[in-house]
């Protein structure tokens, strides 16, 4: 089975952010790797996802990568999506609050079409 990647990107997301770490983390698959870049946030985000991190004894696959200054969204989805290392690649941001992210069903499919070769899925919400 083909590994697979989250890149998520924030700021100012605290509002959503614990549920949409829970979908991430609730699926039936786990992630091979979760990197997330913040962007500079003012709010409470990092220190949601360092104690989420912390919570699950995720230190192995999750991190979270906080931007000493303000890239805007392009330049820090882009750098974030770089950051991945695995097979399929999934990108979220904080767009998609209230979402339940179901990857699970996709894996097989893209497994098949794939057959190895690297996929980057993009979630437009």
């Amino acid at each position: 089975m083909s590994k697979v990647s989250i890149a998520m990107t924030t700021y100012n997301g605290e509002k959503f952010l614990e549920q949409q770490l829970l979908s991430i983390f609730n699926q039936t698959r786990q992630p091979d790797e979760v990197i997330i870049c913040d962007d500079g946030s003012s709010d409470r985000t990092v220190m949601i996802v360092q104690q989420f991190i912390t919570k699950y004894n995720l230190q192995d696959s999750w991190k979270i990568i906080k931007n000493k200054y303000n890239k805007g969204l392009t330049k820090n989805f882009l750098e974030c999506a770089s950051m991945t290392t695995e097979i399929l690649s999934f990108f979220l941001t904080k767009m998609m609050s209230g979402w339940q992210i179901k990857y699970s069903k996709w894996l097989h499919y893209l497994n098949i079409m794939t057959k190895s070769k690297p996929c980057l899925v993009i979630l437009l919400v």
